[in-house]
């Protein structure tokens, strides 16, 4: 009988649903290999074991989250860019749940170097995503489009922490965004 194939994409993706359901100690390859209706050893011809492939999984989720930033720099409107990168932040707040997984993935015995370099990437990255809203920050205080008396360090961090806003009305991820954005820009008075 021939092995049925996942596509990595496939792969990565099943993984973030499983660790958003079960958090790390929940997660195995059982799980997962029923969840794709493959056998464990397909997972394993991809991957040595759990933490390899959740290492893999932050390192693309990751990638793709700095790509997208990173596609915003040409915007010319430093607002519009700040907006963008909240929205791209919501789309993809479970990343902010799975990072907290680092500790455990550092502490599950001794980690493989493989996965230890991966995790020190993926911290790399999250500063790199600080940075870049920082640079937009900066743009817009430049453009006078926000206040120049806050530090950008704090605008940044603001901006950067409202991924862990809950959205108890389940909008969604743009309209979410906006509101988001709305509220930090515009503060809590009424406009006149």
């Amino acid at each position: 009988m021939a092995k049925k194939k996942v596509e990595r994409g496939e792969l990565l993706a099943a993984t973030e649903r499983l660790l958003v359901e079960k958090g790390y100690d929940g997660f195995n390859f059982s799980l997962l290999s029923e969840r794709l209706g493959v056998g464990r050893s397909t997972l394993y011809d991809h991957f040595s074991n759990k933490d390899d492939l959740i290492a893999a999984y932050m390192t693309d989720a990751m990638d793709r989250i700095i790509t997208a930033c990173e596609r915003l720099r040409a915007e010319a409107d430093a607002l519009q860019q700040i907006k963008g990168m909240i929205t791209i932040f919501h789309a993809h707040s479970q990343i902010h749940q799975i990072v907290q997984l680092i500790p455990a993935l550092k502490n599950a015995g001794a980690a493989s170097e493989k996965v230890a370099r991966a995790l020190l990437g993926v911290q790399e990255d999250h500063q790199k995503l600080a940075g870049l809203l920082s640079e937009a920050c900066e743009k817009a205080k430049q453009q006078n489009a926000i206040r120049q008396g806050v530090p950008t360090a704090m605008i940044a961090a603001l901006l950067f922490q409202s991924v862990l806003l809950p959205n108890p009305q389940g909008l969604s991820t743009e309209l979410w965004s906006e509101q988001v954005f709305d509220l930090l820009y515009h503060g809590l008075h009424e406009a006149k």
